[in-house]
């Protein structure tokens, strides 16, 4: 949970995380490291309040059947982007390389299935329970807009 709520913590609004509903509506969740903020993006540019959660209140979603499936597709969507390799390369690099690439990107793949299962649990928490399918596909638009934004070493190269 505390790895989630860093990953839904941005000090500035533009930086947070945004979840776009089955609406068209552009949710924005926003972490303090006690509470989590939910907002709404208007059409004028306002943001508006919705409700504060308390992450402790939510529940860790798991997939069975077709939601597992979907998880598992989506995993291996994962690792064909060679955004993911690239966040893998540049996290050993920044911690001087310490540790060998092949266990920093398993550890980035797996940190990857948490947050998009917590995203889908704090969705569910905030619309009513969802199926593991439908869960795991609303985690999966939730969590990708953030991992294609992530820091990869190609942006130094």
């Amino acid at each position: 949970m505390e790895t989630s709520l860093d990953s839904l913590s941005a000090r500035d609004i533009i930086d947070a995380p945004v979840y776009c509903d089955e609406k068209g509506d552009w949710n924005i969740f926003r972490s303090d490291g006690e509470r989590i903020g939910w907002s709404r993006l208007e059409e004028s540019g306002d943001v508006s309040p919705i409700a504060r959660i308390d992450p402790s209140e939510v529940r860790l979603l798991e997939p069975s059947g077709g939601g597992l499936a979907l998880l598992k597709d989506y995993v291996r969507t994962l690792n064909g982007r060679d955004s993911v390799l690239g966040y893998a390369y540049y996290l050993v690099d920044n911690f001087g390389y310490e540790d060998f690439v092949s266990n920093v990107y398993f550890g980035v793949i797996a940190t990857a299935v948490l947050d998009l299962l917590w995203r889908a649990s704090l969705l569910g928490r905030l619309k009513g329970p969802m199926s593991g399918k439908e869960g795991v596909r609303e985690g999966i638009i939730f969590y990708d807009m953030d991992r294609l934004d992530a820091p990869t070493i190609g942006a130094f190269v």
